[in-house]
């Protein structure tokens, strides 16, 4: 077994129960998606591994510890740099997310293409957001996208920046 279906199989007993916002898709089709649109750019093993674990320490009961003894040092280590350091904190919304934005621009590349493929996903997956959250979304995605720009992967840049259009014309 590969160590891309052996974090499938961990990241589908972890979001077990779970859905994306619309209530109906489980939760699991979003890392897998995530990892797929990294294999365009990178067949690393283990940033496709923490592509799909990305959302199992923030969303589910699951550990550093834990990633690091089923799929290593270096898995474990991306996994832990995409979960957001707001988690738990009880700051406003804005104040978080910049928090995460500037924790993820100090990021090494493989983290921060990491985040921009499931970026690229979250705007492609609206169904079920409200027009409120979907234009907040869009504004976090544009400074992220700022942040990001020239620092990551010219593919995922380009994805990121025309699913951000995209947005902007659905909200037109």
């Amino acid at each position: 077994m590969t160590m891309i279906d052996k974090a499938i199989i961990f990241a589908t007993r972890a979001h077990a129960g779970q859905t994306r916002i619309d209530g109906e898709t489980p939760y699991i089709v979003h890392p897998i998606r995530v990892m797929l649109r990294m294999k365009s750019v990178t067949d690393d093993p283990a940033m496709l591994a923490a592509a799909v674990l990305h959302d199992v320490i923030e969303d589910c009961e699951v550990t550093a510890n834990e990633i690091e003894r089923e799929f290593g040092v270096v898995v474990a280590a991306l996994v832990e740099m995409l979960t957001n350091p707001s988690k738990g904190s009880t700051a406003p919304r804005r104040e978080r997310k910049i928090m995460d934005i500037n924790h993820i621009a100090g990021c090494p590349i493989e983290v921060r293409i990491i985040k921009l493929a499931d970026r690229i996903d979250n705007l492609h997956d609206l169904k079920g957001v409200k027009k409120d959250f979907m234009e907040l979304l869009l504004q976090e995605s544009e400074v992220l996208y700022a942040v990001l720009v020239g620092r990551t992967h010219r593919t995922l840049e380009a994805r990121l920046a025309i699913a951000i259009e995209e947005v902007r014309e659905k909200l037109a």
